[in-house]
């Protein structure tokens, strides 16, 4: 089996992730354990500190949390590599007729990793939970704005949302206030998966030291400030994962973590968020297994507009001309990223459509 490399760069305009490569050991190094082994070593970088902020679905806070817990948790839907929303908690849905109602049929033996049944009330008490203001989601009351009643329980003002009906144990319908043609998108947020409520009950905030959900790991340890290890989840729907363990280190500097890579310490290293530095690029590039990845994401400068020079449509359009992004991207970034003429990053629904752009 062979080591692997994710990096990831930014540039003003664009991101771009390198994923998936090969590089040899340094001189005299010891190779990384190879991938699919018994326990398997991941890169994580949390950005000026040395902890994750937290492990709960309804408030991921950021990028590196979000990692994590899709590992842990699961929800009714989930995206797959081509960003298709496929079947996750639910085996199948349905929409009414006039595209309002979704009714989920939720997968025959779904269980929770420590094996007690996952049902249809287990999804509405989770959904809801997270629009509790208690709960101070960061962002479910914007993601599930379109349910109905959903803003009610935000406010406090109901415990329920009232467009989120259990049918049955196997059956839970949801309602949106208009026609949400991006709504089974949204579904696929931490903010709706299911979480297991009797464990948040007995273990209150200390409860995600041992977090477990319907997804492909549970949380072994979680050694804050160190590292979080993940053990594979014995009820998984889907089957056995075929990693007997993952280590997750909270490294913040990317260059210790590219060396740590290099001498085999991690098998697998980079992200978004802990790209490894432009300079390396280029020794690592020449590998068979090196792979160019979008990432959704892009850099650019914005200005507000309703403000002197930047009301001067002209003045605008002269500082985007201005820019050599394609030099930028290629030379200055060693070809870590691409140029682009777009908001929506490569990749993304919509982003297929030409956008025409200015020339340097």
């Amino acid at each position: 089996m062979q080591k692997y490399l994710k990096i990831m760069l930014t540039s003003l305009l664009t991101v771009g992730i390198l994923a998936a490569c090969t590089v040899a050991p340094a001189p005299g190094a010891a190779s990384g354990r190879p991938v699919g082994a018994t326990s398997q070593k991941l890169l994580w970088s949390v950005e000026g500190v040395n902890e994750l902020p937290g492990l709960d679905p309804a408030n991921p806070q950021n990028a590196q949390s979000v990692l994590a817990i899709n590992l842990i948790f699961g929800g009714l839907v989930k995206l797959d590599a081509q960003l298709n929303v496929v079947p996750d908690g639910a085996e199948k849905w349905s929409v009414s007729e006039d595209g309002k109602t979704y009714t989920f049929t939720i997968r025959s033996g779904l269980k929770f990793a420590d094996g007690a049944a996952v049902t249809a009330q287990d999804f509405a008490d989770s959904i809801n939970r997270a629009l509790q203001p208690e709960t101070a989601s960061y962002g479910a009351s914007f993601q599930l704005q379109h349910v109905v009643g959903a803003a009610d329980v935000a406010s406090g003002a109901a415990a329920e949302a009232s467009g989120i009906q259990v049918v049955d144990d196997q059956t839970l319908a949801i309602t949106t206030d208009e026609t949400v043609p991006y709504f089974l998108a949204q579904l696929t947020y931490p903010v709706t998966f299911v979480v297991p409520l009797k464990l948040i009950e007995e273990q209150g905030d200390s409860w995600t030291d041992q977090a477990y959900g319907t997804g492909p790991f549970r949380v072994k340890e979680w050694q804050h400030n160190q590292k979080l290890i993940l053990e594979p989840n014995p009820n998984y729907w889907a089957g056995a994962v075929g990693v007997g363990e993952i280590e997750l280190p909270f490294i913040q500097d990317s260059e210790t973590a590219y060396q740590l890579y290099r001498t085999g310490d991690l098998d697998i290293m980079g992200s978004q968020q802990n790209p490894v530095p432009s300079a390396r690029i280029p020794e690592v590039s020449s590998s068979p297994d090196f792979h160019n990845v979008a990432s959704f994401a892009v850099r650019y400068v914005g200005f507000n507009n309703k403000k002197a020079p930047f009301d001067n449509e002209n003045v605008r359009r002269a500082l985007a001309m201005s820019v050599d992004k394609v030099t930028l991207a290629q030379r200055v970034l060693n070809g870590a990223v691409g140029a682009t003429d777009r908001i929506l990053p490569a990749g993304f629904p919509g982003s297929q459509y030409p956008v025409p752009g200015l020339a340097f």
